[in-house]
């Protein structure tokens, strides 16, 4: 087994070249991106690829990721039932599959609800980034009450800035919310609410794709979509309803979502 690391902001095409002379049986790639050129190439060798957290459109690619569009849209829906009128979305990586799912997801729940426009800054996953699109955010003349970060780091920058720069009472003042519920999203110096990135289910659906066309030297195209779970902790405003403790933590479920 090889560890190379690709670049968080582009496709990895120079290292995956780099990968490619030695020859491997296969590339799992997590949370990178990888150009049509190179899939091509790999799929010519007949390496197969399994895609962790990232998608692509390429026809002979495999993928797993989580259900970040239904993940977006349940955030959304939370947040219109805690009653915020003003939202906000700091995205991630704009480039890739990751952010733009859990983008649309979240766009489609509010306009569901009729809202249409929402604030946006662009984090970048980088912490200065993110700093300076917080700020911009809560200096503006009609601020949002309720921000959604495309994943947690971001959020938990989101929420210094808040109470710290700005004075903000979270969630008193500001509802914010995160993706992936990593571990510092339940410590309570943060009580971060995230939908959690189901990563076990995850890995073990990876695992198998690749085996799968390991041993019957195919390469397949196959996506598996692995569904997780709003955590609700003290970051956001609670709805009236419903939430649930399953196994200590508290779960926001609608009737008919799970």
């Amino acid at each position: 087994m090889l560890l190379f690391t690709g670049f968080k902001d582009r496709h990895s095409d120079p290292v995956f070249e780099q990968i490619m002379q030695y020859r491997v049986d296969g590339l799992l790639l997590a949370s990178t991106t990888l150009s049509s050129d190179l899939s091509d190439e790999c799929t010519a060798a007949g390496v197969p690829v399994v895609m962790f957290n990232r998608t692509t459109e390429h026809p002979l690619c495999c993928s797993v990721t989580s259900d970040n569009c239904n993940g977006g849209r349940q955030i959304a829906e939370f947040l219109v039932a805690g009653g915020h009128r003003r939202f906000a979305y700091i995205a991630g990586v704009a480039i890739s599959s990751t952010n733009r799912d859990r983008e649309a997801g979240f766009r489609d729940g509010l306009r569901r609800h009729g809202v249409s426009e929402i604030d946006y800054g662009e984090g970048n996953l980088d912490t200065a980034d993110t700093r300076t699109a917080a700020r911009k955010l809560f200096a503006s003349e009609d601020p949002p009450d309720a921000v959604f970060a495309g994943s947690d780091h971001m959020a938990l920058t989101v929420m210094e800035i808040a109470r710290h720069e700005f004075g903000l009472r979270v969630p008193e003042d500001v509802s914010i919310v995160g993706y992936d519920d990593v571990g510092a999203a339940g410590w309570p110096s943060f009580s971060l609410t995230s939908y959690t990135l189901p990563l076990a289910p995850m890995v073990d659906a990876a695992v198998e794709l690749m085996m799968e066309q390991i041993e019957s030297s195919s390469v397949l195209s196959h996506h598996r979509v692995v569904p997780g779970r709003l955590a609700v902790r003290g970051s956001a405003r609670l709805p009236g309803g419903p939430v649930h403790d399953r196994d200590g933590t508290l779960i926001w479920a609608p009737t008919g979502k799970g």
